[in-house]
């Protein structure tokens, strides 16, 4: 068990089918179910509904990475993310200001990917 497990670290989302909603490889973990929608709307402009938006915890992130899971975080879930991951011994993790250092184009999501090394 990792320490603050409980912690809600942000929303993802999946079709009723099973489809996790990614960024390429990489299960997107937004900071509000408004922004998952949003990002949703921009990566994916045909498409209907959102499908089902779950909250999603840091010990079920941490399972995933374990398991060999990608994940997309953006600004606002990486900065709940981040924490909690050095917390409990990963290193080597992208730090806050690369969301400055790359502006991404209008309209285009900017998320930070974090895999198992």
């Amino acid at each position: 068990m990792y320490k603050d497990s409980h912690k809600v670290i942000g929303y993802f989302s999946y079709s009723e089918e099973g489809d996790v909603f990614c960024d390429k490889d990489a299960c997107v973990i937004s900071g509000s179910s408004e922004s998952l929608h949003g990002y949703i709307d921009a990566m994916l402009p045909d498409q209907e509904t959102s499908g089902i938006v779950k909250k999603t915890r840091f010990e079920e992130i941490m399972q995933g990475i374990s398991r060999g899971a990608a994940y997309a975080f953006d600004q606002e879930s990486y900065t709940r993310f981040l924490p909690l991951a050095e917390k409990n011994g990963m290193s080597d993790l992208p730090a806050l200001s690369e969301f400055e250092k790359h502006q991404p184009e209008e309209n285009t999501p900017q998320f930070i990917r974090i895999s198992q090394s």
